[in-house]
């Protein structure tokens, strides 16, 4: 039985290195290690091979063919992505991805559910998301790529407005470049400024995530800095996260997540389809 790609194989291969390896820090066991990109974020017993195909047609088809449009010179966020089968891509990964790496059966059978849905309702779910969430293309520092959480996405939390924070999906394209859901009903011109801060270093450090168990880490960094200090500035970066998100949510990155599709999967009734 072929592995099954919680996160999907053509969006990590820009980490790989020699025979499509790829380098990751393990938060569990506190170490730096290397693994095929076959096997890493995959297991065996996975979707069922109708539930592979809904995915490979909703997701990975649609984005692997735009990916280079969604890349390269974003001029700073001023991209935002209009195409209507991308944007329906990127809001079903933003959508699912909180529980499709979840072993637990429950999860396994709600992913399948929603994905057995026609293409009417999941254009009304991805819809929904989208007139909620802008999707807008951005860069991380040219010499600090980004890591590759192993749940696919990782929230980046900005201060909008004192004392309040709000929560900012971001999805790795490239070690360099992403793509950002930001609420609509923010100061998008002033979270931008916050994403963009030091050359887009923010982002890199916000992409270790606060509930990934491991991240894939660019062979670049591997190859420039000692291990040790790599695997404390993980961390470091690890608990600065936890601590800007602490005071919103007692939960980890999944959780939230996962609230947020099930509050737009009950208010999928009746959106502004693009």
């Amino acid at each position: 039985m072929p592995n099954s790609h919680f996160v999907s194989r053509f969006l990590t291969k820009r980490w790989e290195f020699g025979q499509r390896r790829l380098w990751y820090y393990d938060f569990d066991r506190k170490w730096i290690a290397h693994e095929s990109s076959e096997k890493l974020f995959a297991r065996r017993r996975g979707s069922s091979r109708q539930m592979e195909q809904r995915l490979n047609g909703l997701v990975e088809t649609p984005l692997s063919k735009a990916i280079n449009s969604l890349t390269g010179d974003s001029r700073l966020g001023k991209n935002e992505v209009q195409d209507w089968l991308v944007v329906r891509a990127l809001c079903v990964i933003f959508l699912l991805q909180a529980i499709r790496p979840s072993d637990q059966e429950p999860h396994r059978l709600e992913l399948e559910k929603i994905l057995r849905a026609d293409d009417k309702t999941i254009d009304q779910l991805a819809a929904t998301f989208y007139n909620t969430y802008a999707m807008v293309q951005l860069q991380a520092h040219p010499h600090a790529p980004l890591f590759y959480p192993s749940n696919g996405v990782f929230i980046v939390p900005v201060d909008v407005q004192r004392p309040s924070l709000h929560f900012i999906l971001a999805i790795p394209l490239t070690p360099r470049d992403l793509v950002v859901s930001i609420p609509r009903d923010i100061d998008i011109p002033h979270a931008l400024e916050t994403l963009t801060a030091g050359k887009g270093g923010y982002l890199t450090n916000t992409s270790v995530g606060t509930a990934a168990r491991r991240v894939v880490i660019h062979p670049d960094i591997v190859e420039n800095y000692d291990q040790t200090e790599m695997a404390a500035a993980i961390e470091q970066n690890r608990a600065r996260n936890s601590d800007n998100l602490h005071c919103m949510c007692a939960q980890e990155d999944l959780t939230v997540l996962r609230n947020s599709f099930f509050s737009l999967r009950n208010r999928r009734r009746g959106p502004r389809c693009v």
